[in-house]
């Protein structure tokens, strides 16, 4: 039996020039390296042997933004997607569009305070 391992929060990188990746192991001896790739038009998280280099195995995700946990078990190790809702962009869209409301809003503000010290004069 296997205990169940499950990480919250891991940031995968972006394969890059062989530098960019992280590593596990179950046993301390056979590690395994995983990060994310794009190949033939998909994105994926690729597991590779850290000694050869040989892909064990690869799990395809979304091409945009994502959040998901890390679950090791007696099945494997394997990446739970959570979130896939938002993009970057879609995400960045909302957050500007609620601080246009606050600007909106304190401008406002500012201006029935100005109308008010006017008056007072």
């Amino acid at each position: 039996m296997c205990d169940l391992f499950v990480l919250q929060w891991c940031a995968i990188p972006w394969f890059y020039q062989g530098k960019h990746y992280k590593s596990f192991s179950l046993d301390k001896e056979k590690i395994v390296n995983f990060y994310t790739t794009e190949n033939g038009g998909k994105n994926w998280i690729e597991f590779e042997n850290d000694k050869t280099g040989e892909t064990i195995a690869r799990q395809q995700i979304p091409d945009n933004d994502f959040h998901a946990k890390m679950i090791i078990d007696e099945t494997g190790p394997r990446f739970e997607l959570t979130n896939n809702q938002y993009s970057t962009e879609n995400t960045l869209r909302e957050v500007l569009k609620e601080g246009k409301w606050v600007a909106e809003t304190y401008i406002n503000y500012l201006q029935a305070v100005g109308s008010v010290l006017g008056a007072i004069k």
